[in-house]
């Protein structure tokens, strides 16, 4: 199933395909006559996909860009304000994130956030990600709603130029981000964060 549209002159196509028994949904963005993938949004299934199921799908996803290119805009607008009083922030739950990451993220992930209750917690391994931080901090910080973006899905993974991002929506409340080197295929980077993930969820960190 694939849609093509045009928004503020800029094309987007919008494909919705079964892969390996992953209903996936892939959104990407013409620069410079050349497509490549600005989002990739997956939902693992072992029923077999109808063929309404898979219409809903693909819908889910052009809201979620048409969603994703409101709230860009808003954030124009916004001025840069100062992140929460630390003081908000579990101590105890931070010290064990921290830790974990420490001993257990795999060397292609770059850097882990754990969203919780608006509270923001983060490690990175490499500077050069600092400025990546920075922004997704501030999209926090200005977009409370982040988690109806997120919603909808299971998996969401956002590809840059230079990384890639991968939001796992966790007990239906948290949401934790990994930001992965780009140097690695989107299936291989989101075997690797799944079971991160997972393995962080059985550490009794989320």
């Amino acid at each position: 199933m694939e849609d093509s549209i045009c928004i503020a002159n800029k094309n987007y196509v919008i494909k919705t395909i079964i892969e390996s028994n992953i209903l996936k949904s892939t959104i990407s963005k013409n620069e410079k006559e050349q497509f490549h993938i600005v989002h990739a949004i997956l939902e693992n299934n072992k029923e077999t996909y109808s063929e309404e199921k898979i219409m809903t799908f693909h819908k889910k996803a052009l809201l979620y860009l048409f969603n994703k290119l409101q709230k860009n805009e808003k954030l124009k607008d916004i001025e840069k304000k100062s992140m929460k009083d630390i003081s908000t922030i579990d101590k105890k739950l931070k010290d064990k994130f921290i830790g974990y990451c420490q001993n257990s993220m795999p060397e292609q992930i770059q850097a882990c956030f754990l969203l919780r209750a608006d509270n923001l917690y983060h490690y990175t391994i490499f500077e050069n990600t600092y400025g990546d931080i920075s922004k997704f901090i501030e999209f926090i910080e200005h977009n409370e709603s982040i988690k109806s973006l997120i919603n909808e899905w299971e998996t969401v993974i956002e590809i840059k130029h230079s990384h890639q991002i991968y939001y796992e929506k966790v007990n239906t409340m948290d949401i934790v981000v990994c930001i992965v080197n780009n140097d690695i295929s989107v299936g291989v980077m989101t075997r690797i964060s799944k079971v991160f993930i997972e393995n962080l969820s059985k550490s009794d960190v989320i």
